[in-house]
């Protein structure tokens, strides 16, 4: 039993650990000058993506500790939530955004925006959504701590990433954007289709591949009326 919550809390603590080293300004102009934006980002990415799967999988081999729940209508929630989350998650990878944490390139149109003028932070309010609802839906000790610790990582992204957008582009030209963003019609300062066609995509093979994967399989304990996630 202890094994796997030591093997959990050095996977979380391995996980937050490179967010917070990677975001301080010295270590990350250096790896930044060293490798190249491009080359910093998918290394980054694939570092990240690679913890956070450790992460996952030392949770779920972690002993259960009961805390609260379930509670009715949670797979609900969660099948609701996830589907807006994996748009604005699509919208971080596919849109140009100065004003947040993105991975995508190219120039920024402020005329036509797409998510970035609806929801400025797409990438903290994906996993925060995602966090959030899993944390309601699974009330064990090793699930709390780790969508709780999630959670708060997310909450701090916008002004982590708002942080990011000053030093990089200065405010003079971030008001501009976001003057000129205001006066674009609804249909500009929403998701472009292909980050609605991804988005729903990513969905659809999260629900599908969650069970396998994963372990609890959403899809079934919906239609089999199952209350827990």
């Amino acid at each position: 039993m202890a094994s796997g919550f030591l093997e959990f809390g050095a996977a979380l603590v391995a996980f937050i650990g490179s967010h917070a080293v990677a975001g301080l300004p010295g270590i990350r102009g250096r790896l930044l000058a060293g490798l190249g934006e491009r080359t910093y980002r998918i290394v980054y990415s694939v570092v990240s993506l690679a913890l956070l799967t450790w992460v996952i999988s030392a949770a779920v081999r972690a002993p259960y500790v009961g805390l609260w729940g379930p509670f009715p209508g949670t797979t609900a929630l969660l099948v609701t939530v996830m589907a807006p989350a994996s748009v604005l998650l699509a919208a971080s990878i596919l849109e140009r955004n100065p004003f947040s944490l993105s991975f995508a390139r190219g120039r920024f149109d402020p005329a036509r925006p797409g998510t970035a003028g609806l929801i400025r932070h797409p990438l903290p309010v994906a996993f925060a959504l995602w966090a959030g609802a899993h944390l309601i839906a699974n009330g064990d000790a090793v699930q709390a701590v780790l969508f709780g610790s999630l959670l708060a990582l997310s909450l701090a992204g916008p002004t982590i990433g708002a942080t990011k957008a000053r030093r990089s582009h200065g405010v003079t030209r971030l008001a501009a954007w976001r003057e000129e963003m205001a006066q674009a019609p609804f249909r500009c300062r929403i998701p472009r289709p292909i980050t609605w066609i991804a988005g729903l995509g990513l969905y659809g093979a999260l629900l599908l591949l969650h069970g396998p994967v994963i372990g609890p399989d959403p899809l079934a304990m919906l239609l089999g009326g199952v209350k827990t996630a």
